[in-house]
């Protein structure tokens, strides 16, 4: 079997090939970068080409994954086999917690006093202690969202900064036929008795 020429080397580092074309191992085998980013690199794969092959393993390494049928966008489940969350079903609004099969609290080993102890540390900062971020029936706003939203709503308001959708919601619908009559039978009634001209 013949040999392959481009596989000589001296066409690259010397030879009569190179001195006739010109060619340069740098330029021909060097990895250019892409856009403005650094010409050289210490990794052989970028952040970017990392995550696009995770991305397109998706499907071997999490084979429960599921996509997103465009045809039935409300079926939709993210793992096959657990289903849709259910408000009803898979949350307790009274203690602000997923419904679960294995609770902390259900273990055979489970202390109550943990919890106690874990609340009154004297190591550990007020602020850093962890809080429950769900809404539950005595606290439907732990994070805050709802009452920043709302005071930034009539802070604006106070300084007289409404957008128009504001405006357009908050005008008087236009008037019914039923409206209109009653307004012209009340325009005709005052000009009755409005007294008329006197001619001098």
């Amino acid at each position: 079997m013949p040999r392959d020429a481009r596989l000589d080397l001296d066409q690259y580092f010397g030879g009569e090939f190179n001195r006739r074309t010109k060619l340069n191992f740098n330029d021909l085998f060097r990895a250019k970068p892409d856009g403005n980013q650094y010409p050289w690199s210490l990794e052989r794969f970028t952040s970017e080409k990392l995550l696009n092959y995770a991305e397109s393993k998706k499907r071997t390494l999490n084979k429960r994954l599921n996509y997103v049928d465009p045809n039935d966008p409300q079926n939709f489940s993210l793992f096959d086999g657990l289903g849709r969350f259910d408000k009803k079903t898979g949350y307790d609004f009274n203690i602000g917690q997923a419904i679960t099969k294995n609770k902390p609290e259900q273990q055979i080993d489970y202390n109550p006093t943990w919890m106690e102890l874990f609340r009154l540390s004297p190591t550990i900062k007020p602020d850093d202690r962890p809080k429950n971020p769900m809404p539950s029936v005595t606290n439907p706003d732990p994070n805050g969202y709802l009452m920043a939203t709302v005071q930034n709503q009539v802070d604006k308001e106070e300084e007289g900064d409404v957008s128009i959708s504001n405006l357009v919601s908050s005008s008087s619908s236009p008037p019914t036929k039923k409206e209109e009559q009653q307004g012209n039978e009340e325009i005709k009634k005052a000009e009755e008795e409005e007294p008329a001209p006197q001619n001098t």
